[in-house]
């Protein structure tokens, strides 16, 4: 038997996944600004709450690599 889709879990859902990109971004964003390793930014500031920013930097990524289909795009690429 089929279940039936909750609108409430998938937007749980989609939620926790921008989330989770903002955090990795705003991490990436504090190592490379501190000169320190992804590991240790994430271990120092894993308490910290993500800002707004970094949420709608978050959905920004999500919706191009959804148009692009995951493929980098290397037209911008400093040579």
């Amino acid at each position: 038997m089929a279940r039936k889709a909750n609108p409430d879990r998938d937007s749980d859902r989609d939620l926790d996944h921008e989330l989770q990109v903002a955090r990795y971004l705003a991490v990436a964003f504090i190592a490379q600004s501190h000169g320190i390793g992804m590991d240790y930014a994430r271990k120092k500031y894993a308490h910290m709450p993500v800002g707004s920013f970094w949420v709608d930097i978050a959905r920004q990524v999500i919706a191009h690599m959804a148009q692009r289909g995951g493929e980098p795009d290397f037209s911008a690429t400093i040579q």
